[in-house]
């Protein structure tokens, strides 16, 4: 325990302030970024550890929670799959409700592919589960402040700005040729290793960033299904205008004012 603690207290020595927040508070916790319940029996190597006040290492906790169940929902061998289900009926039951897609939702899905209704795709078809936009956003948002100090070691300042867009394999179907050629551009692969064991099938990335450490651009994937789209501009030129694939960025936590 005590050796535990003095690893905590020179990580935060070395790390004094919370990335989250613009460095308006001082680190006070050790979050990690994705999320352990992420992975499957929330297990993950180490590394991409983060400093954060505990205001902002809260903030996240219950969309963390969603997110992950829906990220694991399709996979019928995560044997932690219940708990994960009972957590998020327990702390936000509304969310279970909402996560069945409505027949005009599936509707819509349909002809966003460009498919017939009845004839290309049924109903039936449609995948079962309707993402949690705000608990997706809350959560990217988050990683891709993570990301960005990971490779910089610069803090998103508060009045810096962070675009997230999220994709499922529909929206890189549509947008296929655009997005692979943005990745190509991009750097090698990242993901989380512990000797000759990974979680590329589980949760990767390649990033970009400026050599001044002030823009970067990240394209993650989650178990093959789910993409992550963000991006990081420290020194936005208008603050108004600014946006990231037509979708408005945001400043990091507690920066709104």
């Amino acid at each position: 325990m005590g050796e535990k603690r003095n690893k905590k207290v020179k990580f935060l020595e070395e790390h004094p302030k919370c990335i989250y927040c613009g460095g308006a508070q001082d680190s006070e916790t050790i979050d990690h970024m994705p999320p352990k319940i992420f992975f499957d029996n929330s297990h993950r190597p180490k590394g991409y550890e983060f400093p954060a006040c505990r205001r902002c290492n809260n903030e996240t906790g219950r969309a963390e929670q969603i997110v992950a169940l829906q990220l694991r929902g399709c996979d019928e061998n995560a044997n932690d799959l219940p708990k994960l289900f009972s957590g998020v009926e327990n702390n936000t039951p509304a969310v279970i409700s909402n996560m069945t897609p409505s027949q005009r939702d599936k509707r819509n899905f349909i002809k966003k592919l460009g498919l017939r209704p009845g004839v290309d795709m049924s109903s039936a078809d449609v995948p079962l589960m309707k993402l949690d936009l705000e608990s997706f956003k809350l959560v990217g948002r988050k990683l891709t402040m993570a990301l960005h100090y990971h490779h910089t070691r610069q803090i998103v300042p508060p009045t810096g700005f962070v675009g997230v867009r999220w994709m499922t394999l529909s929206t890189i179907d549509n947008d296929g040729d655009d997005l692979q050629a943005f990745i190509d551009q991009l750097g090698p692969t990242h993901t989380l290793s512990q000797g000759a064991w990974n979680t590329i099938d589980q949760f990767a990335y390649r990033p970009s960033f400026s050599d001044d450490g002030n823009v970067s651009f990240f394209v993650a994937k989650f178990r093959g299904q789910i993409w992550l789209n963000g991006m990081v501009h420290c020194q936005p030129p208008n603050d108004d205008s600014f946006a990231v694939n037509g979708k408005r960025g945001f400043r990091p936590f507690h920066c709104e004012a």
